[in-house]
């Protein structure tokens, strides 16, 4: 039995607006996504033997990444 081996990268990318949300969930047709199916979907992917893990956080004020994503995905308005 193999196993192949796999590297693992990793990052994270500040979200510092609703609006800059927004881009991102239309980007990734992520509309109806939970914030754990967009970083599953949207925050990895895989290239040879190396999967690119992203990391979303809120760096727009005192609110979770949660929050506004909940606000933004009910149709809430901006910060």
């Amino acid at each position: 039995m193999s196993f192949a081996q796999n590297r693992v990268v990793t990052g994270q990318q500040a979200i510092a607006s609703t609006e800059e949300l927004r881009g991102l969930i239309d980007q990734s047709s992520a509309w109806g996504w939970t914030l754990a199916e967009f970083q599953d979907r949207a925050g990895v992917r895989f290239e040879g033997d190396t999967a690119y893990v992203t990391q979303f956080y809120w760096a727009g004020g005192e609110e979770t990444l949660e929050s506004v994503w909940a606000r933004v995905q009910g149709g809430g308005g901006a910060v």
